[in-house]
């Protein structure tokens, strides 16, 4: 693998304004192939659909992506998440059911490498803060550090019993906290590969989790129907959210920002919980509880905590005001939810994958469909933005693709 220049820091983290000139506007907003654009007519139609298959046939043709990585030497099989590299943006990161990790260069699609030693299929993969080392958790249970620089292992992070679901970079430092079946969520410094901390506590397998925004806690949550949130340097718990007005059955994903952490649940429940983690004994309490028809897979909180966006089993994306603990409005994809994210400089755009085959932006202003991107022929399982350039990479069973969002 060849050398790279990494450098700078995530847009994500980034509070100051966008510079004028850069703001991504809806109005600035096309598809890279006019043939893929969709009016509100069209997404009409494409709601309805047609008995004979012909408008998902149709749709099938479509392709709104300016590159799409894959071609020989890549990966074989699915690809389950995808991260660019912080500030530049020049590098690309994958990781995929054929137990690799893909290194490519994001504008001309060139395949860097692909970095083996996982046994199972590895389920996450990201850059930390600095673009410097390469993260990758796997359902073989380990998590590898490798070099941005040339791909060389640096480390390899043990001690989960059992397959890995989610993990994630520190906001500000080299270590990675990530969730496993055997009920524990697990930290470690990327630096020189030490167990930082074992958080046990739960009765199941932990689902989802992260550190806050400030990286001063940890929060999980579990299929035993609890939401902790735990002091990182003691790996004690000091919150734990049960029963009552909480979740009936396993908690399945959740974001914390501002001492608000929201939770989805295969009950079909959003539920918002205020936590107290700055004075005396910290404390919850739950705020709200929105109802949904099908189980809430993945939610996300805007930096400023303004908004949270759930996405749903049977297609129903939910925006809630966290300033006044209402719904905001609701959007509807034609198939499961599969990721949502918001725009890090506008956070009124949400960007979400689906099982519909689609990436779609909306503004969660007015509920609307901004566009509707195609290009994948399989289920989408995460999208990653770089907003400075107003591009970014969605991953899927049939591989990535690049769309670009300006009208250069």
């Amino acid at each position: 693998m060849d050398g790279g220049q990494p450098s700078g820091s995530n847009p994500k983290d980034q509070e100051e304004e966008m510079p004028e000139g850069v703001f991504l506007d809806p109005a600035d907003l096309v598809p890279a192939n006019e043939q893929g654009d969709v009016d509100d007519g069209d997404m009409e139609d494409d709601m309805t659909g047609d008995d004979d298959g012909n408008d998902e046939e149709a749709a099938d043709l479509l392709d709104d992506s300016a590159l799409k990585y894959g071609g020989e030497g890549g990966h074989a099989d699915a690809v389950y998440w995808c991260d660019l590299q912080p500030g530049t943006g020049d590098l690309l990161v994958s990781a995929g059911g054929d137990d690799q990790v893909g290194v490519w260069e994001t504008a001309s699609g060139t395949l860097r490498g692909m970095l083996k030693g996982h046994t199972d299929s590895v389920i996450w993969s990201a850059f930390n803060m600095s673009g410097s080392m390469i993260g990758s958790a796997s359902m073989d249970g380990t998590v590898k550090i490798w070099s941005a620089a040339d791909g060389n292992l640096i480390k390899t992070l043990e001690g989960p019993s059992e397959e890995l679901i989610w993990a994630s970079w520190h906001p500000k430092g080299d270590v990675i906290v990530a969730g496993s079946q055997d009920c524990c969520a697990w930290m470690w410094s990327a630096t020189n590969g030490s167990l930082m901390g074992t958080f046990v506590g739960h009765g199941g397998a932990v689902t989802s989790g992260g550190f806050s925004n400030d990286g001063k806690w940890v929060y999980t949550t579990s299929e035993d129907g609890t939401a902790r949130v735990w002091a990182p340097r003691t790996s004690q718990s000091v919150i734990a959210q049960q029963g009552g007005s909480f979740h009936e059955g396993p908690v399945l994903c959740s974001d914390l920002a501002a001492s608000l952490l929201v939770t989805g649940g295969d009950d079909g429940n959003v539920i918002v919980t205020a936590l107290n983690l700055n004075e005396g004994q910290p404390a919850s309490k739950v705020v709200s509880k929105f109802e949904m028809e099908a189980p809430v897979e993945c939610v996300t909180v805007t930096q400023t905590g303004n908004l949270a966006v759930a996405g749903c089993g049977d297609g129903v994306l939910s925006v809630i005001d966290l300033t006044v603990q209402q719904q905001r409005c609701q959007m509807q994809h034609e198939n499961g939810v599969t990721s949502v994210v918001t725009h890090p400089l506008a956070e009124h755009l949400i960007f979400s994958t689906s099982a519909d085959k689609t990436l779609r932006l909306w503004d969660a202003r007015t509920g609307g469909a901004v566009t509707v991107l195609r290009g994948h022929k399989e289920m989408l399982h995460h999208v990653c933005l770089d907003a400075q350039r107003q591009r970014f990479v969605t991953c899927a069973d049939d591989g990535m693709l690049l769309f670009n969002m300006t009208n250069d």
